[in-house]
């Protein structure tokens, strides 16, 4: 369960978005690295509070007619989402189709330099659906107890997975 990161915490960014000031230094540096690759990278959803997340998910749940626990499997539930951290981006499209794009394959191979990684792969272990404009920040220690709630976690880099601890060290590769 994430609870909602302090509004003095947020720094705002594209599209009127909010994000964790920790992070965003990263989050510039890479919006730039892509652009000088001529790529544009934009957030469509940063920060979302819990009441935001609440109006998302039962406002989505009832035009579907679905009940929460099939609902949960597409959208978080209030008080679940990486969004309330404020280290959360939707990038460029909420489609699937964005992992062929451009910017999502640069992204693959250089989100990692600026401590981004994608949240919700195909099969994960959240058992969600694959999000390839999802990524969240995971650069310092505080961000990653929050996100991994200090259970080691799976992490690829550059085509190669790795176990990582709760103070980020390189554990295992895995093959």
């Amino acid at each position: 369960k994430y609870d909602d990161i302090e509004c003095g915490d947020l720094v705002s960014f594209g599209n009127g978005q909010r994000l964790n000031k920790i992070a965003s230094a990263d989050y510039f540096a890479m919006i730039a690295a892509a652009k000088k690759d001529g790529l544009d990278l934009f957030p469509l959803s940063a920060f979302r509070s819990q009441t935001d997340q609440e109006s998302n998910f039962y406002g989505k749940m009832k035009v579907r007619q679905i009940t929460p626990d099939v609902m949960s499997k597409f959208v978080a539930p209030p008080g679940h989402s990486e969004h309330h951290t404020g280290n959360a981006v939707d990038f460029n499209s909420l489609q699937p189709a964005f992992e062929n794009s451009e910017e999502f394959k640069w992204m693959q191979a250089n989100a990692h330099k600026y401590n981004f990684e994608i949240s919700f792969t195909q099969n994960n272990q959240q058992g969600v659906m694959y999000e390839p404009w999802h990524w969240r920040w995971a650069g310092d220690s505080e961000a990653r107890r929050v996100l991994y709630l200090d259970k080691p976690y799976l992490v690829r880099e550059n085509g190669k997975s790795y176990i990582r601890d709760f103070s980020g060290n390189k554990n295992q590769k895995i093959k």
